[in-house]
């Protein structure tokens, strides 16, 4: 198992790999200019589901990253699979390097073979991180996972197949440790105070599960309920204001659309709004999914936590089962690159390595 970092201070980027690698990035204003370009490309392939652009996209990010030279590709060479690569930022001193770091599609990064993240021999595994990492982030306790799942079905609105979601985690975990609570309000108080109630000294909360609808706009949100069962927008500071429990849960994860997708101008997603507002780990989707490619994605993420993976490996494990599960049925999975794994400085799992000098903490 390997490790790289792209490191942003807000002035300059660095990449770090194994064996004391550390590159200076060149990340001027063309590179900026080009580094955006790439993901307003990647938005209009994924549209069309345009399978060979995207690959044509993770190749030239590959270019992007060797800086006129080979840093990034010397290290995916050396590295023991499976490859972590961290895209670390700081955490509150916005900038539009910040947001184009934040928003590049690196999941897709390819060589002449293909995506690295589908690569046996490479199994890249992509997370940003927000701030530096904390030497108290430790792996998972050896004890049953425990997810609280909720989803939301507003009157007026397309219904997702959130009981077959349920279901495919219950299935791929039935020979595993899982504990998994049912809040069945679907409004965002009820939410918070079933959390509450399961946060004891005797057990606590390993993950939450939000399915429901993702609304982008002037703010992000996700689409709960209200008492009454009708649409209620509810906000990342909403969320975190109903369920203060949230930021002693090492992840949330919002299982739907546009949740890790940032909005037009300086609107940030609402998984980065939650992080930043105090999450360990966020997990959403960076677009448009299909309800059948969340429900299989799930179901295989809490197979590899139950298991005892740790979160970064589990979501890489749930994006090449996603694909074999696609492939089995005839297709190609459309949206194995959409999720998106935002961490705080207490999230995921603590990597010796990452301990650089990056100073990029504000």
């Amino acid at each position: 198992m390997s490790l790289a970092r792209l490191v942003y201070d807000g002035a300059n980027l660095r990449l770090f790999g194994p064996h004391g690698r550390d590159t200076a990035i060149p990340f001027d204003g063309e590179r900026l200019e080009e580094l955006c370009e790439y993901t307003t490309r990647y938005e209009r392939a994924t549209k069309r589901k345009d399978a060979a652009a995207l690959v044509e996209l993770g190749q030239a990010l590959t270019q992007w990253l060797d800086g006129g030279g080979r840093a990034w590709s010397a290290i995916v060479d050396e590295a023991v699979a499976p490859l972590g690569f961290e895209i670390s930022v700081p955490r509150r001193k916005r900038s539009d390097g910040r947001r184009a770091l934040l928003m590049a599609p690196w999941e897709i990064l390819a060589d002449d073979v293909g995506h690295l993240a589908l690569l046996p021999d490479v199994g890249l595994m992509v997370w940003r991180r927000l701030g530096v990492v904390s030497e108290t982030t430790n792996a998972p306790p050896d004890v049953a996972l425990s997810v609280l799942f909720m989803a939301a079905d507003p009157t007026g609105q397309v219904r997702l197949d959130y009981e077959r979601e349920e279901q495919a985690i219950l299935s791929a975990t039935k020979s595993l440790h899982l504990d998994l609570f049912v809040e069945e309000t679907g409004t965002a108080r009820e939410f918070g105070e079933r959390l509450s109630r399961l946060q004891t000294p005797e057990q606590s909360v390993s993950v939450v599960h939000l399915s429901c609808h993702g609304l982008l706009g002037e703010e992000p949100a996700l689409l709960l309920e209200s008492t009454e069962g009708n649409p209620e927008r509810c906000t990342a500071r909403d969320l975190m204001q109903a369920a203060p429990e949230l930021k002693r849960v090492p992840l949330a994860f919002v299982s739907a659309c546009l949740t890790a997708q940032a909005g037009a101008g300086d609107v940030t997603s609402l998984a980065e709004s939650l992080v930043s507002q105090g999450l360990a780990a966020g997990l959403g989707w960076a677009g448009s999914v299909y309800d059948s490619e969340a429900t299989t994605f799930a179901s295989k993420l809490y197979q590899r936590l139950a298991q005892g993976g740790r979160l970064e490996e589990a979501v890489g494990f749930a994006r090449v089962e996603l694909c074999k599960v696609r492939r089995e049925a005839g297709k190609e999975s459309a949206h194995w690159h959409l999720a998106r794994l935002l961490l705080g400085a207490e999230g995921g799992v603590y990597w010796p390595e990452q301990m650089h000098r990056d100073g990029c903490g504000a």
